[in-house]
């Protein structure tokens, strides 16, 4: 762990202030291409499923487009806040493997008691609901982009489909299949940074 968090000292402070930006796309492509190792390697440190790393990974991305703004370097080094970043999502996936029906519930319970100590469970589950809501926008703008197998490759890989049985079905190899699910979800992030620009301004 050591020898990955020391490959990431020097963080790009200029690219960072550029990435705060939702216009500036190549910025905020740059930034989370540089990062998506670390936060993989994160995210297994803190034992996700192989078959959840990806939804988690671009859902950390997700969280790391909303939550960039805030980041204050006089507080804490880039890696460090990341690495908060990186666990909150996880925790927010493990959370999100309950059932709906329990959520609801807990939920329910409390705005009835109205004990003021469980306002950030409702905050959270605002927070999960949001984010699926800006999630299916994209998603949306996305199938209108792209037709045909590109969509089948990020429907299946977004099942939890292996990318061996993605070639199978799809007649690809299964190095296109890799191509083509990176291309069609960097476009995800980009229409999850529109919306947030467009709903949040």
């Amino acid at each position: 762990m050591e020898k990955m968090v020391h490959a990431y000292q020097a963080t790009n402070h200029p690219l960072l202030r550029r990435a705060r930006s939702l216009d500036d796309e190549e910025a905020w492509r740059t930034l989370s291409e540089h990062y998506e190792r670390f936060i993989y390697y994160v995210l297994g440190e803190l034992n996700v499923s192989p078959g959840d790393l990806d939804d988690v990974a671009q859902q950390t991305l997700i969280v790391l487009t909303r939550d960039l703004p805030k980041y204050d370097r006089d507080r804490s080094k880039f890696r460090t806040w990341l690495k908060q970043v990186i666990r909150s999502t996880a925790l927010m996936h493990f959370r999100k493997r309950d059932s709906q029906r329990r959520k609801m519930e807990r939920f329910a319970e409390n705005l009835s008691d109205g004990d003021a100590r469980q306002a950030p469970e409702i905050d959270r589950f605002v927070e999960d609901e949001w984010e699926t809501y800006v999630t299916s926008i994209a998603m949306e703008r996305v199938r209108a982009a792209y037709k045909g197998k590109a969509m089948e490759v990020l429907e299946m890989d977004l099942k939890g489909v292996p990318s061996t049985e993605i070639a199978e079905r799809t007649g690809l190899a299964v190095s296109s299949v890799y191509t083509l699910r990176k291309r069609v979800k960097r476009s995800l992030l980009l229409e999850v940074r529109a919306v947030i620009k467009e709903l949040e301004g």
